[in-house]
């Protein structure tokens, strides 16, 4: 899916796809963070679950993905479970970040073309 964006000079065209993809990761790593380690382990989960799935991946591919032991893994979530509910939570919660991000800057498209 593509759009075209009105720059004063040139039109520059990109994918809408891309233009979520920034603002989704930009939402994730932008806020600080109280728990760097337990983030860490976050982003690599849900990172391997979004390309894997949620049943291949094991804690043990995340805890050799991340080069760190299971017990570090199980110091922040008590079983795949959790971490899978806490994966979900983050990666919604990083989409809602994105979707905000677009309608605060969305415009009216028939204005834009007159």
């Amino acid at each position: 899916m593509f759009f075209c964006l009105k720059d004063s000079n040139n039109y520059l065209t990109k994918t809408l796809e891309t233009f979520v993809v920034f603002k989704v990761f930009y939402c994730i790593f932008a806020p600080e963070l109280t728990n760097k380690m337990k983030d860490n382990i976050l982003k690599k989960a849900a990172d391997m679950f979004i390309t894997l799935g949620f049943k291949s991946v094991t804690m043990d591919d995340i805890a050799n993905e991340m080069s760190i032991s299971k017990k570090t893994i199980y110091q922040h979530f008590s079983n795949k479970t959790e971490l899978v509910k806490n994966v979900t939570t983050y990666v919604f919660s990083s989409i809602a970040c994105g979707i905000d991000e677009i309608i605060e800057q969305s415009t009216n498209p028939i204005e834009e073309l007159y």
